[in-house]
């Protein structure tokens, strides 16, 4: 899911003195004595009705433009399923009409938008296992999973009933329960990165490639894919041939498994030393002419345009067409202030 980072584009409207003459800003300050469960908002989605979700640390709040209705776990609900946990930091809504919603445990409930109820996404009760992150597949199936137990394939019948498969070691289905990411190619197959191992699914089929890599990132580049593992290494996998192989190797360094975006045909990989290029074409690592951002953590925005942050109070904002950066310095030099970021859907 992309997002718009609010605190970098206030920064980047303040650039521009004639902003100011074009927008016209209003706002209500709400707090619990208007019918919010919680003061403390970790999370703001609008759904495809209009309707604003906010999560808080409460419990989950819908707002319609004039009241909130708000959800919390309920005990003794003679088998009706109610919101997981009132402690929220995610909500999402997937192509069929289902909102997902992240609760703080690591607990995730889904909630029916046309039947307004909250509803079991595994069709076998099992709802109330871990997981911690998602991906909205292309053909609208949901993957959840988590870093120590595995993944969920979840698909949605014509009824908007829902029926899962769970990938897991124990099944035979996956080389490791930690997960580290969950990734679909341009020809749908879905990627199943673990710490220890490689599997991907296409069209009902899996298929573990690897069983001793620690693979935390992965990118998709014209029909190939490319992966990268924790000791800094880059494995390819040619879809012609169907062999995943070695490809590159970056120099020593820390690497998050947030740290790299794609620019035409190079993959940006920010590490503890500095920042390296992947050509896709050439297979070779090159550190970049410009960037020299250590320990960069990415994440695009709406536009596919990139925004990397270090902890250092700079934020860089990069062009994904032509590379342009910009510098902003949020955090006067020798000062020290503590940020939180602030999504909007």
């Amino acid at each position: 899911m992309k997002h718009i980072i609010l605190l970098a584009l206030i920064s980047l409207v303040t650039l521009n003195p004639n902003a100011y003459g074009e927008i016209e800003l209003r706002a209500k300050q709400m707090r619990t004595t208007d019918g919010l469960p919680s003061n403390s908002i970790r999370n703001i989605y609008q759904d495809s009705k209009g309707f604003l979700w906010l999560g808080t640390l409460n419990g989950l709040s819908r707002y319609d433009g004039n009241s909130f209705l708000n959800f919390q776990p309920e005990i003794n609900t003679n088998g009706r399923i109610s919101l997981i946990d009132n402690r929220i930091n995610k909500v999402i809504e997937d192509q069929n009409g289902f909102l997902w919603i992240g609760t703080g445990p690591e607990l995730y409930s889904c909630y029916d938008l046309q039947k307004s109820r909250f509803v079991d996404f595994t069709g076998s009760g099992e709802y109330e296992q871990n997981y911690a992150y998602s991906l909205f597949a292309s053909n609208g199936d949901i993957w959840l999973y988590h870093k120590a137990n595995g993944a969920r394939h979840i698909k949605t019948k014509s009824d908007r009933t829902m029926t899962s498969v769970e990938f897991k070691t124990e099944r035979g289905n996956l080389p490791d329960n930690r997960v580290q990411f969950i990734k679909e190619d341009e020809a749908g197959r879905i990627w199943i990165g673990t710490m220890r191992g490689l599997a991907f699914i296409s069209k009902g089929d899996f298929n573990i490639i690897d069983r001793k890599n620690n693979f935390i990132a992965a990118i998709t580049h014209e029909r190939d894919m490319f992966f990268l593992t924790d000791d800094g290494y880059i494995y390819w996998y040619n879809t012609t041939s169907g062999k995943l192989s070695k490809s590159a190797e970056l120099p020593a360094g820390k690497i998050r498994s947030n740290c790299k975006f794609a620019f035409k045909n190079q993959w940006i990989i920010f590490t503890s030393t500095g920042t390296y290029n992947y050509d896709f074409n050439s297979h070779k690592v090159t550190t970049d002419p410009k960037l020299n951002i250590k320990e960069g953590i990415v994440l695009s925005d709406n536009r596919d345009n990139y925004w990397v942050f270090n902890h250092t109070g700079k934020i860089y904002y990069i062009l994904s067409e032509t590379g342009e950066t910009k510098e902003l310095q949020l955090i006067p030099k020798g000062g020290f202030y503590q940020f939180h970021f602030l999504f909007l859907a």
